[in-house]
């Protein structure tokens, strides 16, 4: 693109927030309180997506939101090395079966699952 480049809006499109639990996983990101990246057969993996989860909503509305009431993968994740900030991070992709309320589940349609999601990680297609 070079100097004096303009750009034309042709068309803002609504996309509806879908009513099901299960979704494509774009690769998540879990760390746990103790800095460590987390995997999907360590114990403490769904509770971190659950845990980041409720933050985001407490930040959006100033109050405590409900929390999932299972995150799993539907089979084996794969495996994904993404590299941050000189950094090689060890995330996970593919299709997620959540339980829980519809408005969470909206909700985590919205802003994804785990950390680093302003940065694409964790998003839900």
């Amino acid at each position: 693109l070079g100097e004096g480049t303009l750009f034309e809006i042709k068309g803002i499109y609504r996309e509806p927030l879908l009513n099901r639990n299960i979704f494509q996983a774009q690769p998540i990101l879990a760390i746990s309180p103790e800095k460590e990246i987390l995997i999907p057969q360590d114990d403490k993996y769904f509770e971190a997506l659950n845990v980041t989860l409720l933050r985001k909503w407490e930040f959006f509305f100033g109050k405590s939101g409900n929390r999932l009431k299972s995150i799993k993968f539907t089979r084996p994740p794969r495996q994904k090395r993404i590299q941050y900030k000189n950094r090689n991070l060890t995330c996970f992709a593919g299709s997620v079966k959540m339980q829980g309320k519809e408005e969470t589940l909206k909700f985590a349609q919205c802003v994804g699952l785990g950390h680093l999601t302003s940065c694409g990680l964790g998003m839900l297609i």
